[in-house]
């Protein structure tokens, strides 16, 4: 008696269910591995983190720390100017959203029991996946973005002052560039200045011009998140970033030869 013969589908699927059963899978006694990813930062309101800020121990230590390290209240600063829109990135805004990262972490270590292996962080999330990793110490993460942030606010106060940068989210491709066709039409500059996922872009442009465009690209299908000034992503702030590198060199006073991860984490940045 001949026994049937499988098919292709068939074999192609018995051999993706070995894969499967192949791959290494988590259980109780061999966890699954931990990474935390630190986020970009965007428009970022006391009144969505006054109370946390306050009230968790992980925050309010940092917070005394931060204090003594800029010489002044980060938590008053920052909630006498929230809803101030030249506030949105200011040093005391920018030293407030990395405590709260940092704060959210160690919350998660403490109450969690999450050990991470890797920390990763794009744009801003850099500097709290480095200090949290331990390449870097709080204190000194926090006088560089103090003393950063005031670079960018001295070197945009003069240069490109109608330069911004602006999100979309949603956006094909296809329409992104519908959008900036006509700008280019009108001789008018602009620069994707980031790609961070399907239909995710940054776009730096005048804003004198970013009206025209937001309605454009919601026209086409888009939808337009927050506009950030400084636009320390455009290709313009080559010559700021630049200074920045040479001013943080000048203003961390933690030797270079000692920077180093923590044994159990790894930053990516």
């Amino acid at each position: 008696m001949t026994e049937p013969q499988a098919t292709e589908p068939q074999i192609a699927e018995a051999q993706t269910a070995e894969a499967r059963t192949a791959e290494p899978r988590a259980t109780e006694s061999q966890p699954g591995r931990t990474a935390f990813v630190f986020p970009g930062m965007g428009p970022f309101r006391f009144t969505d983190v006054g109370e946390f800020l306050l009230t968790n121990p992980h925050a309010r230590r940092r917070l005394a720390i931060a204090d003594e390290v800029v010489g002044y209240s980060v938590f008053d600063r920052y909630r006498q100017s929230d809803g101030d829109e030249e506030g949105q990135y200011a040093a005391h805004t920018q030293i407030a959203f990395l405590t709260v990262c940092l704060s959210l972490a160690d919350w998660a270590e403490e109450t969690l029991g999450e050990k991470p292996e890797l920390c990763a962080g794009p744009s801003f999330g850099q500097r709290a996946a480095v200090t949290y990793a331990g390449s870097l110490p709080f204190e000194e993460t926090v006088r560089l973005t103090a003393e950063l942030a005031r670079c960018e606010e001295e070197y945009f106060a003069q240069e490109h002052r109608e330069a911004v940068t602006h999100c979309v989210i949603h956006t094909p491709e296809e329409s992104l560039r519908k959008a900036l066709g006509e700008l280019d039409d009108e001789g008018e500059w602009h620069d994707v200045s980031g790609h961070i996922d399907q239909g995710f872009y940054l776009v730096s442009l005048r804003e004198p011009v970013l009206d025209r465009f937001k309605k454009r690209i919601g026209d086409l299908g888009g939808y337009n998140m927050y506009t950030m000034w400084p636009p320390v992503h455009a290709p313009r702030s080559a010559t700021c970033v630049a200074r920045r590198r040479k001013r943080s060199s000048a203003a961390s006073s933690w030797p270079t030869r000692s920077f180093r991860s923590s044994p159990t984490r790894t930053a990516r940045c």
